[in-house]
């Protein structure tokens, strides 16, 4: 399980090979072939930290929530290999739940990308960034708010907006 060690916060589990050993060289040998069962092997894997849990709130800078899709990032600061998942659980409310390593520092920001349309195409227009908030093991946060700096996607000659700016 994990054999290459990585920490992911959606899989909180280290490299673990059978009977609940951490190295090949210790690890025993099941042996299967097409339609075996193995039914008296219990194998059970230990958890090797909590993932942090964070709410991110995404808003236009006059606090109206942004009803459409927009990407959080968040990326190790200290360790640039360090994950962190992100679900975007309700769009209507713009909240996305970030899950991060707890021992890792992160930079956290969002960005909206302006889709508009014509008679002829559909397509993308402005990208809009929030500010960026840091993220340090232990300081308590588990909510943050981003703010994209206008009040609504800016209009575009001909074209009209998809997005849904309140």
């Amino acid at each position: 399980m994990n054999p290459d060690d990585a920490k992911d916060p959606d899989f909180p589990y280290g490299r673990t090979f059978y009977p609940g050993v951490h190295d090949r060289a210790s690890a025993g040998i099941i042996s299967l072939s097409g339609g075996d069962q193995i039914r008296d092997r219990d194998i059970h894997l230990e958890e090797q930290f909590a993932p942090r849990h964070v709410t991110v709130r995404v808003t236009w800078e006059d606090g109206q929530l942004i009803k459409d899709f927009v990407f959080v990032e968040a990326r190790g600061n200290v360790n640039t290999a360090a994950m962190a998942q992100k679900k975007q659980p309700d769009l209507k409310k713009s909240v996305v739940d970030l899950s991060v390593l707890p021992n890792e520092s992160y930079e956290v920001d969002a960005s909206l990308t302006c889709r508009y349309w014509d008679d002829r195409s559909i397509g993308p227009g402005a990208k809009l960034n929030s500010n960026q908030v840091h993220l340090k093991p232990g300081d308590g946060q588990t909510e943050l708010l981003l703010i994209i700096p206008a009040t609504s996607c800016p209009e575009l000659p001909g074209k009209k907006s998809l997005h849904d700016g309140n």
